[in-house]
């Protein structure tokens, strides 16, 4: 490698080493773009933005903060609280309203040669929160010397992505001893399915052919205390290619989002079943359905 290369390398390096290690900077003081923020199963996500804020008095005690709506807006008509949005502090954390809070302005970061204070924001999402882009303004308010009071509006928007996640109890495939007299083997604990997620899912369900002769009956019996839960049938003679089992119908829930389905597996005419196998061949498949 030549040294111009090496030059050019190192350059970028050290690029991306800042990028990484400095929290996010607004490109512009007119806009607060948080991009795309994608939560898990009971994990919040949290992303924050520093912007730098020109004093108007350098004797300044306070600034003033505020979102000039009561909700972050979605185009669908969903709506997540203010509260979403705060300022980090030395002091800690001031969580947005829809009126004016103060923030002393010796809590606040500053700048190094102006008299500007850094005002750090941080944005929250929660597993449950719906998808889309949501939006809002946030005004700063302070007066000069002069007792005159100007106000600066911050566009804010973030986009929550669309997320699901399956966690099934892995000892239900266990095979209990063959029962001679009905011939057929059932499962020894009954499994478990939770699904979370913020969008509307199906589950699929589907045998392997290669672990088991579909001349028998491999039978998946499911049930769900939850309503919001739809079954296309609790009763499933399993094959080969992949069956709907449920599906979710999340009008039905307001914040939680977490769905438990349980189940248990059946053989009949257990003389069908190949040798050696000691676990219920079946696999389950979550897909997301389509959502407005």
């Amino acid at each position: 490698m030549n040294k111009k290369m090496l030059c050019i390398l190192t350059f970028f390096i050290i690029v991306f080493s800042i990028i990484l290690y400095f929290p996010m900077y607004v490109q512009s003081s007119t806009s607060l773009n948080y991009r795309s923020l994608q939560a898990s199963f009971e994990e919040k996500q949290v992303r924050t933005i520093t912007i730098a804020v020109p004093l108007k008095d350098v004797n300044s005690e306070f600034i003033e903060v505020r979102l000039q709506d009561c909700f972050f807006a979605e185009s669908s008509g969903k709506k997540l609280n203010p509260d979403r949005l705060s300022i980090v502090t030395s002091s800690g954390n001031y969580h947005l309203k829809n009126r004016n809070i103060e923030i002393p302005v010796d809590e606040l970061k500053k700048h190094e040669n102006k008299p500007k204070v850094l005002l750090e924001t941080k944005i929250t999402v929660k597993p449950n929160d719906y998808p889309g882009k949501y939006h809002n303004k946030l005004i700063i308010s302070q007066t000069d010397s002069d007792g005159k009071l100007s106000e600066k509006e911050i566009s804010v928007q973030f986009n929550i992505e669309p997320w699901l996640e399956l966690k099934l109890n892995p000892y239900f495939h266990k095979m209990s001893e063959a029962d001679f007299r009905e011939k057929h083997v059932k499962s020894t604990i009954p499994g478990k399915i939770k699904i979370s997620g913020n969008i509307p899912w199906q589950l699929l369900v589907k045998g392997d052919k290669n672990g088991i002769s579909f001349d028998s009956e491999l039978i998946l019996k499911a049930s769900s205390e939850d309503d919001r839960i739809e079954f296309m049938n609790e009763n499933i003679n399993i094959r080969g290619q992949k069956i709907k089992l449920a599906s979710s119908n999340l009008k039905a829930s307001n914040t939680e989002k977490t769905f438990v389905i349980t189940f248990d597996m059946l053989i009949k005419n257990f003389h069908q079943i190949k040798a050696g196998i000691l676990e219920f061949p079946v696999s389950f498949e979550l897909q997301p359905l389509e959502f407005n």
